[in-house]
């Protein structure tokens, strides 16, 4: 079983989780055995995933496609509090239609629903992936790969996906109980 995660503070009003040496080890080699597998299946328009030319790869793409002279204007979105947002069950359900390892699906299912620690408070996480784990970019990917597949499949658009670096932006306050409610991360 995974140790609980420890939450940190940053000075912005985030904060981070972090695992222990031995969980971020596995987690490093679960998501290495996951790209393998499932790399060639997520949409290849997903830019932030190891090996597809990252954010100079996606904004290539882009140009390239703006020069066809095919596309005529450039749309933008964000989702605001993406990772912090996924819900497990259809993450896992996603994850179950392309592995069938149940140690593989068992790792998986204690990163998703974790315990974090913070000042010897203990909070079991119902909702939301973590930043900074090696696994989050290859399953962020996969909670979106439908969404993915069906813009490709529009002709009149060009789509491309990039999840920025969001580890860099901490996450949102974890509430523990007894404690004022924290702001949503802007």
């Amino acid at each position: 079983r995974f140790s609980p995660v420890r939450l940190i503070d940053l000075k912005n009003g985030h904060q981070v989780e972090v695992w222990d040496a031995e969980d971020s080890l596995v987690q490093k080699m679960l998501g290495l055995l996951l790209t393998r597998l499932l790399s060639s299946r997520l949409s290849p328009r997903c830019f932030h995933l190891s090996g597809r030319g990252g954010l100079k790869g996606g904004v290539r793409a882009l140009r390239d496609a703006l020069a066809s002279g095919k596309f005529g204007f450039v749309m933008r979105s964000d989702v605001r509090g993406y990772y912090a947002n996924i819900s497990h069950g259809p993450l896992l359900e996603e994850l179950r239609h392309h592995v069938d390892d149940p140690t593989i699906l068992d790792l998986v299912s204690q990163y998703c629903h974790r315990t974090v620690v913070r000042g010897g408070l203990y909070r079991f996480i119902t909702k939301g992936i973590p930043l900074g784990s090696p696994l989050s970019p290859l399953m962020g990917a996969l909670y979106l790969d439908r969404l993915d597949r069906r813009m490709e499949a529009l002709e009149d658009i060009f789509y491309v996906r990039f999840n920025s670096h969001l580890s860099q932006r901490g996450l949102p306050p974890v509430n523990f109980p007894g404690e004022p409610t924290h702001g949503e991360d802007t």
